[in-house]
């Protein structure tokens, strides 16, 4: 039985013993990646980002009282777009005023809704909150 065995362990040996085993530090230069690219940038979309200044500045100077509920119309002569605010509610959010509003957007990119809620921080201004497609 010794005699089987011995040289079967030999054989079993020499395959353990050479190649990458743990105790070889080499690099194993055989192996090829691919380059990761990095992730793309955020495309900003200035058309959009331009519209949504217009309609807020449209929204935070609007008089709610002589509005009365009825629609307000913007339009930006910059990027040809144009819409309607059909509803903008005042409220308070730990202790800041704001305005949520609902709009249409016509555009070259087609028509769409957008909610949006514009806040006002003292000494800063009016800013946009959100701003999303419904």
């Amino acid at each position: 039985m010794k005699l089987v065995l011995l040289p079967l362990l030999a054989v079993l040996g020499g395959c353990v013993s050479s190649g990458f085993g743990l105790g070889d530090d080499g690099l194993d230069r055989s192996l090829v990646t691919g380059a990761v690219q990095p992730a793309p940038a955020a495309v900003v979309d200035t058309e959009t980002r331009s519209d949504e200044a217009t309609i807020r500045n449209a929204v935070t100077s609007a008089n709610l009282e002589t509005l009365g509920g009825g629609t307000l119309s913007w339009a930006n002569a910059e990027t040809g777009s144009r819409g309607e605010v059909a509803t903008i509610v005042e409220l308070e959010r730990d202790g800041v005023r704001c305005r949520r509003f609902r709009v249409s957007r016509e555009s070259f990119q087609g028509v769409a809704l957008f909610d949006g809620e514009t806040c006002l921080t003292p000494g800063a201004g009016w800013w946009t909150r959100s701003f999303e497609p419904v």
